[in-house]
């Protein structure tokens, strides 16, 4: 009986650790989303040409330019594939695809996300792909990074990663089968977050 009893408060005192954790991860990100906000820069460039805040008109034209250019690909689901190359750990090559998706609050682009996978057998588990995304966007953004446990049960103890520059949020995030990469424009998520707090209906698309 003093052994289970033992036992409980150990298992009590590690989910108050976890939990402390997690709201010092989620203060601190707060804090960089706070500094990138006021910093009043915008950084809205996020790939192959198409921009945060770019109307739907205009990204629907850049992405019709870009599959006729063959740089993007419609698969027979309709949606928009990437395939590309990006440089992992040790100088390897990493040959991936991605799909598009777009989201719009008000006719402006403000939420674009990359479902990545990769054939290659010996990173196509998605935490050893996202471990060379992350070398890749490291390379780009610098390692002033913030990490956090990934909310996937099949991935426990693996990490998200998350980069905070002006008004732009770039993300690593593992789903299951895939890594997500997510470009998201702060200004337009606040207010969406407050929105929604507030209880007031948005209809981001």
């Amino acid at each position: 009986m003093k052994k289970i009893f033992v036992l409980l408060q150990l298992i009590v005192l590690l989910s108050g650790c976890v939990g402390n954790n997690r709201n010092l991860q989620e203060k601190l990100l707060d804090n960089k989303i706070n500094e990138g906000l006021k910093s009043g820069i915008r950084y809205d460039s996020v790939l192959l040409g198409l921009r945060l805040g770019d109307s739907l008109k205009m990204i629907n034209e850049k992405l019709r330019v870009l599959v006729e250019k063959k740089d993007l690909n419609i698969n027979s689901s309709g949606q928009y594939e990437y395939t590309y190359s990006f440089s992992g750990p040790g100088n390897s090559v990493v040959e991936a695809q991605a799909t598009l998706k777009q989201n719009y609050y008000g006719d402006r682009l403000y939420q674009l996300t990359l479902r990545v996978t990769s054939t290659d057998p010996s990173i196509s588990f998605p935490p050893v792909l996202e471990l060379s995304l992350l070398d890749n966007y490291t390379k780009k953004y610098g390692d002033d990074y913030i990490s956090s446990n990934t909310k996937i049960k099949e991935y426990n103890n693996y990490k998200d990663y998350c980069w905070i520059k002006g008004n732009r949020m770039t993300e690593l995030k593992l789903t299951t089968g895939a890594v997500l990469v997510i470009f998201t424009d702060l200004i337009t998520q606040k207010f969406l977050d407050s929105q929604a707090k507030s209880g007031r209906k948005t209809n981001p698309e």
